[in-house]
């Protein structure tokens, strides 16, 4: 189970035509290390009513080097994980199952047990690429 949004934006009349005009877009972003710069939804060409649907969820793999700015390429299976569950990745740099409850009040855990090898861990929504370190 994963957390569902839903966010209407509405642009008074008064407003809208200087927006258009001016090229404005609307976007949802996500903090990633503290600034909210990584937009996972955007709506090119406004409208008086602008509606977004999204849901949180998150997949997880290792790899073994990443640079900012980059796709990072999977060393590891990637393994879907909700709010409030855990799971390890083992010195062999295999994940185990996924355990615990759904909790969507708690964040996710990885116990990483790798000590070299994989650099990092990676959150993957398809839609955006967050940095865990080791």
């Amino acid at each position: 189970m994963s957390s569902h949004y839903r966010l209407t934006v509405f642009i008074s009349e008064d407003a809208f035509p200087a927006l258009k005009k001016a090229g404005y877009r609307l976007c949802i972003a996500k903090e990633v290390n503290g600034k909210y710069d990584v937009a996972f939804q955007t709506v090119k060409e406004i409208v008086y009513q602008n509606d977004f649907e999204f849901e949180e969820r998150f997949r997880i793999f290792g790899t073994k080097q990443f640079e900012v700015g980059e796709t990072a390429q999977p060393f590891t299976r990637r393994v879907p994980i909700l709010s409030g569950r855990e799971v390890t990745l083992d010195v062999d740099g295999a994940f185990s199952d996924v355990s615990g409850p759904v909790d969507p009040s708690k964040p996710f855990t990885v116990h990483n047990q790798i000590l070299y090898g994989i650099g990092h861990l990676v959150q993957d929504t398809s839609r955006f690429n967050r940095l865990f370190d080791k």
